[in-house]
């Protein structure tokens, strides 16, 4: 999925074609306490709110909306 939707054009993911340089490495995402830069702890839930809606989970955050 990641690969293919707009993700790798800012996301870089360690193994796969991914090698964006403008957001931040996804390569351990999963392994990481939080995300957001540190605005919402780890979780599925969570995940899923701030790819569905990055500006309500931080505003004026680069993130755009991406439709999975």
């Amino acid at each position: 999925l990641f690969l293919k939707r707009p993700c790798v054009m800012c996301h870089k993911i360690g193994g796969t074609p991914a090698g964006g340089t403008v957001a931040p490495d996804l390569t351990h995402v999963a392994s990481r306490q939080t995300l957001a830069a540190g605005t919402l702890t780890m979780s599925r839930g969570n995940l899923a709110a701030w790819i569905a809606d990055p500006q309500g989970v931080k505003p004026g955050s680069h993130m755009p909306v991406v439709d999975l």
